[in-house]
C-alpha cells in the first residue's frame, strides 16, 4: 500500500510540478519586469528634474525630447513588459515643490502590466497600483477639491 502512495506521489510531482514550474516562472518574470519599469520612471524623474532645472525648459516635455537631449536612452522610456514599440509612460506633472507630494508624476498604461501600473509619485516613491485603486485615488484628490 505505502508502494502505491509512494508512486501515486512521484506521478504527481512528474506530472503537475512542470505546470507549477512554468507558472511560477512567468510570475516570477513579470514581478521582474514591474521592478525594471519602476527604475525607468526613477530615471524619468530624474531627467524630468534636470530638464526643469535647465533655463527656459517650461511645461511638460515629450518624453523624446529627453531623449534628444541626453537626459534619457529610448530603452528608458519602454516598459519591459509592453507588447509595442515606442514610449510607454505617460507623463503628468513636473516634479517640483510646488505641488503636493502625493501628486502624480508619471504612469504606464494598464495594459502593460496585468492587473495595475507602476505610479510614480512627486516625492520619488512608485506604488504599483490597480485601476480600481488609481481611480479610486483621483476620485478621493476630486473630492478633496
Amino acid at each position: 500500500m505505502a508502494i502505491i502512495g509512494l508512486v501515486c506521489s512521484l506521478v504527481g510531482v512528474v506530472v503537475i510540478g512542470p505546470f507549477v514550474a512554468v507558472y511560477l516562472g512567468s510570475r516570477t518574470l513579470e514581478l521582474n519586469r514591474r521592478l525594471r519599469c519602476a527604475g525607468q520612471l526613477h530615471a524619468i524623474r530624474n531627467a524630468l528634474l534636470i530638464y526643469g532645472s535647465q533655463a527656459g525648459n517650461d511645461g511638460l516635455p515629450a518624453l523624446d525630447n529627453l531623449i534628444a537631449q541626453g537626459l534619457l536612452k529610448r530603452v528608458d522610456v519602454t516598459c519591459p513588459s509592453a507588447t509595442s514599440e515606442g514610449s510607454h509612460y505617460l507623463i503628468a506633472n513636473m516634479p517640483t515643490a510646488d505641488i503636493p507630494d502625493s501628486a502624480v508624476i508619471a504612469h504606464e498604461p494598464f495594459a502593460n502590466h496585468h492587473g495595475g501600473t507602476n505610479v510614480l509619485f512627486n516625492d520619488g516613491h512608485i506604488t504599483f497600483m490597480t485601476a480600481k485603486q488609481f481611480q479610486e485615488r483621483d476620485k478621493s484628490l476630486a473630492d478633496e477639491r
